[in-house]
């Protein structure tokens, strides 16, 4: 009888187990989504103090699993093999999220149990055309080649209108939900652009102190973008780097030796033209090695496909990869917020120009080689 009372009471403690949803060390996000193909999707997992995980998954019949452990509130942002981002989740500890809809139609998938991510979803469902407007010019923005100014500069100008019309719209959220931390989500998500500085930093002036404490993760990442972006010296001297190199060797650009310098950031997984570098041997072709540095960094995950890459198309220079991408150090230091994009560096180590199609970038590399060096201590070593 007593062992039938253990039994009983092991049983009951089990099922009270499975009725608290289980493991609340962790959380769990299960996708449902049609049309997502069998390509992998890179999760990038970002915690409050900076830690960054990537995790690779396989979707089979349209599901796949995405596990972690977020102590305070987190982030998971889902990729494409494109290298485009899906999708954005706020998690922690004890979550199990469920979602469900079509891989063409994110802003519109159904969300169980998602938390602030509700609240997100319903203001995506609102502006859903203008969001679907904005990405689509985005892609296009990543696509060009830095030849095409002309039509470069016409889909810019439509793109930073629809992202200044969006930018409104959260701080209008946000005047009418100062205690919510997806309010933090929604100016983290859209707001984190040059042109906002001002209005994303007086939006959050407006903020309670429980929306920002709720909400760890987004407040570090615009409390950062202010921060970099008030300070005008970031953004304007050379900042040493080690990134692996097409050999998996780690390359440490420390000092630039007093040259003047091309960064150059692609990613592979960009369409043919845009991942097409073989114009920089055009824009350098009058410049010896000796007395220019070449060096471009590739923001992609896939190893693989970036060094066939390089084989298929060859240009002169140092070839570099950096994993996290936009999240990266690099990224950051050098406010790197679409690809391609081109950083011209003098002799002395400050930037002197950005985002110039390959003419444009040899009439300054021309400029500034001819420039003396105003003094030898200034020389980033």
């Amino acid at each position: 009888m007593k062992n039938g009372h253990f039994l009983l009471g092991v049983l009951l403690f089990l099922f009270m187990l499975s009725a608290c949803g289980g493991d609340k060390g962790s959380y769990i996000v299960d996708f449902d989504i049609k049309n997502i193909g069998t390509n992998p999707i890179y999760a990038v997992h970002k915690s409050y103090t900076g830690n960054i995980r990537i995790d690779t998954v396989w979707p089979k019949n349209n599901f796949f699993r995405v596990k972690g452990e977020a102590d305070s509130l987190s982030r998971i942002d889902l990729y494409s093999i494109q290298y485009n981002r899906l999708i954005s989740l706020y998690i922690k500890n004890g979550y199990h999220i469920e979602i469900e809809g079509d891989a063409k139609h994110l802003s519109s998938a159904k969300i169980k149990d998602g938390g602030i991510n509700n609240d997100i979803a319903d203001f995506y469902r609102k502006h859903s055309e203008a969001i679907k407007t904005r990405d689509s010019l985005l892609q296009q923005l990543s696509f060009i080649s830095p030849e095409k100014t002309k039509e470069y500069n016409t889909i810019k100008v439509r793109t930073d209108s629809l992202l200044l019309q969006l930018s409104k719209r959260v701080a209008e959220y946000a005047e009418q939900n100062k205690r919510s931390s997806a309010t933090i989500a929604l100016i983290a998500e859209n707001m984190l652009i040059p042109n906002n500085i001002f209005l994303c930093d007086s939006v959050m002036k407006t903020l309670s102190p429980k929306a920002k404490r709720d909400n760890p993760i987004a407040r570090r990442e615009i409390e950062s973008f202010l921060r970099d972006s008030y300070d005008a010296t970031s953004a304007t001297l050379f900042t040493p780097f080690k990134l692996k190199n097409e050999k998996d060797s780690t390359i440490y650009i420390d000092s630039l030796h007093g040259k003047p310098t091309i960064l150059h950031f692609w990613s592979a997984a960009l369409l043919k033209n845009s991942a097409n570098n073989s114009w920089l041997n055009d824009a350098t072709f009058y410049f010896a090695d000796s007395t220019i540095n070449v060096i471009s960094i590739a923001f992609d995950i896939d190893t693989a496909i970036w060094k066939q890459n390089l084989r298929n198309n060859p240009y002169r220079g140092i070839k570099l990869i950096e994993p996290k991408g936009f999240n990266s150090d690099i990224a950051q230091n050098y406010g790197i917020r679409k690809l391609p994009d081109n950083i011209i560096i003098d002799r002395n180590g400050r930037i002197s120009g950005r985002n110039l199609k390959s003419s444009e970038m040899a009439a300054l590399l021309k400029k500034i080689s001819d420039t003396p060096i105003a003094n030898p201590d200034s020389i980033p070593n």
